[in-house]
């Protein structure tokens, strides 16, 4: 009773749950925006708010963020009970999720359309079925498969006919601030990379998410989020150091920078997450998937409404396409629960084993 006592109301709840789902939509817009305003404000030739800075800041934020909210976790007596395998796949997977995604994914970010990587990010629907039958060996309904080809389609569609970038490639490179030598020759003369970047992330956060699932049962989340981030930080900041030297974080305190990153870092992840979790307190799966299934349409409306990107007709298309894979893969996850509530209101002797629903639902 004491417990329940402390959890919002479920109309609360879901209201707390739009309105992140709503922050994290323009999460990616808002990025971008970032690295434009910080391309226009120079400092010395560099761009304070470039995407090492970026990223290297919003991990810290978000590690401080994630601890207190699991600080409880952090206690001695549980830390001691993980093995040393555990710690140390734990480090290998804050590589991938921490530092290899999101750096591929910042750089698209800052290589291609808002637009773009909101409707390419939605691979991860067919990436989630894969890797849960790869890894876990879980079996995905017919709906789920359905509706992960479609939005494979869609995808391919979006990558094929989306018009070109009309943003000058030297400004986006100011942008993403990866240096003139042959790193930054390379995302300068590769076509579409920034469509690319995007999609490798989404290959390796989830990956990441499937694997920890399988190896990393026994570890509580709280220790793990707050391990990867911080984890991922600190080995982020080695590489670029020995890659690019110190100068490439020469305006890593920059007043601008901490500016913004504490309107970002407070504003998004902060009090995004705090209302996420809050909102989980009190909703269940099948408002977890309405909600998700909104991104891609939120996340197109925020692309306009902070950089006034406007979709061409190859993102309409594939965009469409997406959506109506979304929207029957949605379907059938609340028919499946649908289904399964049924069943929990049987006699037990009525009730037969079902099999777990395994459609994706959102990370």
């Amino acid at each position: 009773m004491e417990e329940n006592a402390h959890k919002p109301a479920k109309s609360l709840s879901l209201i707390l749950l739009w309105i992140s789902i709503l922050m994290f939509s323009a999460a990616n817009s808002i990025i971008a925006k970032l690295g434009l305003l910080g391309a226009h404000h120079l400092k010395n030739g560099r761009n304070p708010i470039s995407f090492c800075n970026i990223l290297f800041v919003a991990n810290i934020i978000a590690g401080i963020v994630l601890f207190i909210i699991h600080r409880k976790s952090w206690k001695k007596q549980t830390l001691s009970t993980i093995p040393q395998k555990s710690w140390w796949l734990m480090l290998f997977l804050a590589v991938i999720s921490g530092v290899i995604a999101p750096s591929l994914f910042f750089i698209g970010l800052m290589l291609t359309k808002v637009i773009n990587v909101v409707l390419i990010s939605t691979l991860d629907v067919p990436l989630t079925l894969f890797f849960a039958w790869l890894i876990l060996k879980e079996k995905p309904r017919i709906g789920t498969v359905i509706a992960a080809l479609i939005t494979i389609a869609g995808i391919i569609i979006t990558f094929i006919l989306h018009a070109k970038n009309p943003m000058d490639m030297e400004m986006r490179m100011t942008m993403a601030n990866v240096g003139k030598g042959s790193l930054g020759h390379f995302f300068a003369t590769v076509p579409k990379i920034g469509e690319i970047c995007i999609a490798v992330a989404t290959f390796f956060t989830i990956f990441s998410v499937e694997f920890g699932r399988k190896v990393l049962r026994q570890v509580p989340t709280g220790i793990f989020s707050v391990f990867r981030m911080i984890a991922g930080a600190v080995i982020f900041f080695i590489i670029v150091l020995s890659v690019f030297g110190w100068v490439h974080f020469a305006d890593v305190f920059s007043p601008y920078l901490w500016g913004w990153m504490l309107v970002y870092g407070g504003g998004i992840i902060a009090f995004g997450l705090f209302l996420w979790y809050r909102a989980m307190q009190n909703t269940n799966a099948s408002d977890l998937s309405t909600a998700n299934s909104v991104q891609p349409v939120t996340g197109i409306f925020f692309a306009y409404l902070i950089l006034s990107e406007i979709p061409d007709s190859g993102q309409i298309t594939g965009g469409i396409v997406i959506i109506v894979g979304i929207g029957i893969g949605l379907a059938a996850t609340l028919i499946a629960q649908k289904k399964q509530r049924e069943l929990e209101t049987l006699p037990k002797e009525e009730k037969f084993s079902p099999k777990k629903s395994q459609s994706y639902i959102g990370l």
